[in-house]
């Protein structure tokens, strides 16, 4: 995949996931071996513990909506 589209995939778990509340995006999106690299140290590894992570942050703040201002990309890594 080239940069545009690993940012396209790196967005679905801010529109789909966290603001459209999408737990099966994870599923249609990402590879059982996805792994997550959030703020503050926070990770994951596998649709599981991206669901997990998903919900902890549904229930920790109901009203969050997040916005992708930027992305770089480079390779298969992406920063958001």
């Amino acid at each position: 995949m080239d940069a545009a589209a690993n940012k396209a995939l790196a967005r679905v778990w801010f529109n789909e996931v966290m603001n459209g509340r999408d737990l099966a995006a994870i599923d249609r999106a990402y590879s059982p071996s996805y792994r997550y690299h959030g703020p503050s140290g926070t990770t994951s590894r596998g649709l599981d513990e991206s669901k997990a992570i998903a919900q902890m942050l549904w229930e920790a703040m109901p009203d969050r909506v997040s916005t992708v201002r930027q992305q770089i990309a480079e390779g298969d890594l992406v920063a958001t």
